[in-house]
């Protein structure tokens, strides 16, 4: 997910620096249409990256809401043991989150 994340917020850099390039840049051979595309589609694909950059942030919310709502059923096991041993794992997990560490 890392990998993608960062190649998405280079995309969306490059689109960032194309948006400048054609807009202000009077040096260029190209028309005014070809700009004017070239601004339009960069600003799309930033909209796009900006969109995925935001549901990538959003996996972790989802994760951890889901993560307390196994937490919740493990509670109401009668096998104390498994129990234990289900909470600890959640537990170690939820700990990593709040972290951001993932090293173990």
């Amino acid at each position: 997910m890392k990998k993608s994340l960062t190649l998405i917020e280079k995309i969306s850099s490059e689109c960032s620096d194309n948006i400048t390039y054609y807009r202000y840049n009077t040096n260029i051979p190209d028309t005014l249409k070809y700009k004017k595309g070239r601004i339009t589609a960069a600003s799309w694909i930033n909209e796009i990256c900006f969109y995925f950059i935001q549901k990538e942030k959003s996996f972790l919310e989802e994760f951890t809401t889901i993560l307390k709502a196994k937490e919740s059923d493990v509670k109401e096991l009668t096998n104390e043991e498994y129990k234990q041993g289900l909470l600890d794992e959640i537990n170690e997990t939820k700990t990593k989150l709040e972290n951001k560490r993932f090293d173990k």
